[in-house]
């Protein structure tokens, strides 16, 4: 059998286990859903889809773990960017999702399962324990969100670049408040 005839064959027989499928792949508890349309103008590419599903988790853990410092925490700066959180993550997950759609993607957020280890940790804390926790944890995940973001502004269709990038500024800031709460060295709470 000839390369291109063997290529040929393993993309059918891709395909039929596609058709198989109902149309929706998922990642951890983040769903999408292709509607069956091929990648073509306005549709998603593969990078758009695998960036919709790691933002819309992402977005879904941030508002959910702050959510827990506003009801247990027991620091004024941490819930102060905790409430910072809820509000700007809610917006740009709406965003995010209304981006998707157009793009012909229908994204269920839901934290995938590290995430969930880390808000089910956040559930056991409380006080003081709690805010350096959620402190940390929001470091990490802004760290990882804003390389996330800067990898989609160079490998993602234009559309989706582009509100990475014009996202881009908010979540510096919020890293750069969480830095100033935990300290310039990030291993202490500045007077908590």
């Amino acid at each position: 059998m000839s390369k291109s005839a063997g290529i040929l064959v393993l993309c059918m027989g891709l395909a039929a286990v596609g058709c198989q499928n109902s149309g929706t792949a998922s990642s951890g508890n983040v769903g999408v859903s292709t509607n069956g349309k091929m990648n073509g103008a306005g549709t998603a590419t593969e990078n758009d889809r695998h960036f919709f599903m790691d933002a819309a988790a992402g977005g879904a853990y941030e508002v959910q773990a702050s959510q827990i410092e506003l009801q247990k925490g027991t620091s004024a700066d941490a819930k102060n960017i905790a409430q910072r959180m809820v509000t700007d993550h809610t917006k740009a997950n709406t965003q995010l999702a209304a981006l998707a759609q157009s793009r012909g993607v229908q994204v269920t957020a839901a934290p995938n399962s590290m995430q969930q280890g880390k808000i089910d940790k956040l559930n056991g804390l409380s006080g003081s324990a709690l805010d350096q926790e959620y402190l940390r944890q929001q470091q990490t995940a802004h760290q990882d969100t804003i390389s996330l973001f800067q990898t989609a502004t160079q490998n993602t269709s234009q559309p989706v670049a582009a509100w990475a990038s014009k996202t881009l500024p908010t979540l510096q800031s919020h890293l750069a408040m969480i830095n100033q709460a935990l300290g310039q060295n990030g291993n202490g709470m500045n007077g908590m």
